[in-house]
């Protein structure tokens, strides 16, 4: 269902993340229902706000980087994205059918705030698709990459395991379920190959995070 819309993405040098992986992750969970109202959190330069749009969503997405926004508005002068903060949702209450996030949670300070807001802008009975990674791997990672035991921290202020976030969703009064989605595409390996090389690229062979 991807078409050829990532192929035809021009944003420069701007990482636009995982963008298939998340296409997949939203696809396969089966909640993408027609006349859903659809909010992302951390929408980068808009990539995937402007799929679900031209899917046929209402979608809408808001990011703390001016830099990307505009360049999701020089690209779609018909964008519906905007500048924002995760912790502090501008939406009156039961405004939307899904809150998405990817690679969003883990640099949000207060994630309690954040998840109060989420669960605030919600109608009832809707859901919080996001995806986050895993502190045990994506810590190691960093430190290694950064050569630094604490540089990550100040972008990555919120790593989580698999514990802390039931433990988080719980507290908030989320019913929840973890969803496993393969990862490792074209993009990942690029992204490996660039921290680490070639070595990172044959330790992949070795080790799939899959």
């Amino acid at each position: 269902m991807l078409d050829n819309y990532a192929t035809d993405i021009k944003i420069g040098k701007i990482d636009r993340g995982n963008f298939a992986a998340n296409v997949q992750f939203l696809e396969e969970n089966g909640l993408l229902k027609e006349g859903s109202r659809i909010l992302e959190i951390g929408c980068g330069a808009g990539t995937l706000t402007d799929y679900l749009t031209l899917k046929g969503f209402d979608a809408i997405g808001f990011d703390t980087s001016k830099i990307l926004i505009k360049v999701n508005y020089s690209r779609n002068s018909n964008a519906t994205t905007f500048i924002g903060s995760g912790d502090k949702i501008p939406f009156i209450n039961s405004s939307f059918d899904l809150v998405i996030s990817f690679d969003v949670f883990e640099h949000i300070p207060d994630t309690h705030e954040h998840l109060s807001g989420v669960r605030r802008v919600l109608k009832p009975y809707g859901y919080y698709l996001f995806q986050t990674p895993n502190k045990l791997t994506n810590a190691s990672f960093e430190i290694i990459k950064n050569r630094s035991l604490t540089k990550h921290k100040t972008y990555h202020c919120s790593l989580q395991i698999f514990w802390l976030v039931r433990k988080l969703l719980n507290s908030h009064g989320f019913e929840f379920k973890f969803v496993k989605i393969p990862v490792m595409n074209d993009f990942m390996e690029q992204k490996i190959k660039k921290g680490f090389g070639f070595t990172g690229i044959c330790l992949l062979r070795i080790m799939n995070p899959d």
